[in-house]
C-alpha cells in the first residue's frame, strides 16, 4: 500500500515537471521552428545585393534551412540552388539590415568562370554553414537566410 502511494506521488511529480521542460530551451523541439518562406533580398534583374564589394552574388534560390545546437552556440546550415553548375566560394554573410531580434544572412557565391550547363537540381545544390555564438543568439527571435528570389526564416 505504501509503495503504491509512493509510485503515484513520483508519477505526479514527473508529469508536473513536463510543462517546465516543454517550455524550456532544454527541449530541442522548442528551440527554433521549421523554416518558413521569406522574401528574397536582391534586385531580380542583376542578382546582386546592395553594398556587396567582393564580387559574389546571391544564390538563385534557398532550398532548405536548418539550425543545430553546438557547443557554445549553434550552426546555421542552408542549401542553395544556383541557376547553373560551376558556382563556387559560397558562404553566409551577415546582412546590414539585421535587427537585434532577427539575424539576417545573405547566401552568396561567385559565378563560374566559363559558361556551364544547368544540369539536374541535385547536381547544382550547394551547402553552406556558419557558427553563431550563444552571445550573438541572445535575444534573437528569428534567423533568416536570403537568396535572389526567396528566403527562409526559422523562429523561436
Amino acid at each position: 500500500m505504501r509503495s503504491g502511494m509512493m509510485m503515484a506521488m513520483a508519477a505526479v511529480m514527473v508529469v508536473a515537471g513536463c510543462a517546465t521542460v516543454r517550455d524550456s530551451r532544454v527541449n530541442p523541439f522548442n528551440w527554433f521552428s521549421a523554416a518558413r518562406p521569406a522574401a528574397g533580398a536582391a534586385d531580380s534583374t542583376t542578382g546582386t545585393s546592395t553594398g556587396r564589394t567582393d564580387g559574389r552574388v546571391l544564390v538563385a534560390q534557398i532550398s532548405s534551412l536548418h539550425i543545430e545546437r553546438a557547443s557554445g552556440g549553434a550552426i546555421l546550415r542552408a542549401v542553395g540552388l544556383p541557376a547553373t553548375q560551376g558556382w563556387y566560394q559560397a558562404g553566409l554573410t551577415p546582412a546590414a539590415d539585421s535587427t537585434p531580434d532577427n539575424l539576417v544572412y545573405d547566401f552568396v557565391l561567385a559565378a563560374p568562370v566559363a559558361v556551364t550547363r544547368a544540369g539536374s537540381p541535385a547536381s547544382r545544390e550547394i551547402q553552406v554553414a556558419t557558427f553563431i555564438s550563444e552571445a550573438a543568439l541572445e535575444g534573437v527571435r528569428s534567423l533568416t537566410v536570403r537568396g535572389a528570389t526567396n528566403g527562409l526564416t526559422t523562429r523561436r
